[in-house]
């Protein structure tokens, strides 16, 4: 059976995760979701993910309270 060079394991077992949408996780360079590999997006680890569903909440909150602000400014004239 040929061999990923990359990662080492068997292509049968590579096949197998990339069909399940499953890539390797720790092999370099290589995605974990298939069609974020089709995109050739960085995988980013789980901490920078949720950071960034953070930050993306926050800012989202915060224009959502400008808005707020500023009816309220047009009802009061």
């Amino acid at each position: 059976m040929e061999r990923d060079r990359s990662s080492g394991r068997a292509n049968s077992t590579k096949r197998l995760l990339e069909w399940t949408g499953r890539g390797d996780k720790q092999a370099d360079g290589r995605l974990c979701n298939k069609s974020q590999a089709r995109r050739k997006k960085i995988n980013y680890s789980r901490g920078q993910k949720k950071k960034k569903k953070k930050r993306a909440k926050k800012k989202k909150k915060k224009k959502k309270k400008k808005k707020h602000e500023e009816e309220e400014e047009e009802e009061e004239a």
